[in-house]
């Protein structure tokens, strides 16, 4: 749900504010629990504004399963410097207060590893990689993966530990494509760029 300053023209469907919400399914997507805010914070009072006092703060949330459970996610800040981390102790029925993370980042991707190592990718400044061996409580310093200008991306692992990226390249000419792959494997020293063939 997006923001709209209160002096734009809004659509009937739009509401005042933006928020990141979990809606889970137990049973493969038959039936579907109500939203919750990723953000314990968000619900001290009980409506907009004062409920989304932190809520508002973060958006394109990024999250996979830190471990067995519990949800990390990662959120592209509105004004803050560095992204929002998110935790969920029981699978997104409930959130712990988000917190100021690491590091800078927009348009996230976050995928756990057979090794149980978190990678995060992000664009802005750059296209990096981050690696959480502590369930998302640590991060390394970045990994550059390229300079790409928009690089809004996806990730997925395709074998063990080793996680392809897909994302757009610096795509700033009408009808210009650019579309662009990375591997990233997780070593016992980090992050490293795996883009050579094998053999």
């Amino acid at each position: 749900v997006m923001v709209t300053p209160a002096d734009e023209p809004q659509a009937p469907t739009q509401c005042p504010f933006w928020s990141a919400m979990t809606i889970r399914s137990d049973d493969d997507g038959h039936t579907w629990s109500i939203p919750v805010l990723c953000d314990a914070d968000a619900r001290e009072g009980p409506e907009p504004p004062t409920m989304l006092r932190y809520a508002a703060r973060f958006y394109e949330v990024a999250m996979d399963e830190a471990e067995a459970g519990a949800l990390v996610g990662i959120g592209r800040p509105d004004r803050d410097p560095y992204m929002w981390q998110l935790r969920s102790p029981d699978g997104g029925r409930t959130w712990e207060p988000a917190v100021i993370g690491h590091f800078p980042g927009f348009c996230p991707s976050l995928t756990r590893t057979a090794c149980g190592a978190l990678v995060a990718t992000t664009r802005y400044p750059h296209f990096s990689a981050h690696l959480s061996r502590d369930n998302g409580r640590t991060w390394s310093p970045p990994v550059i993966i390229d300079y790409a200008i928009w690089a809004n991306q996806q990730a997925v692992e395709i074998e063990p530990d080793v996680v392809l990226l897909t994302y757009m390249g610096h795509i700033m000419v009408p009808g210009q494509a650019d579309s662009r792959i990375a591997r990233l494997r997780v070593t016992d020293w980090g992050l490293v760029l795996d883009n050579e063939p094998e053999g």
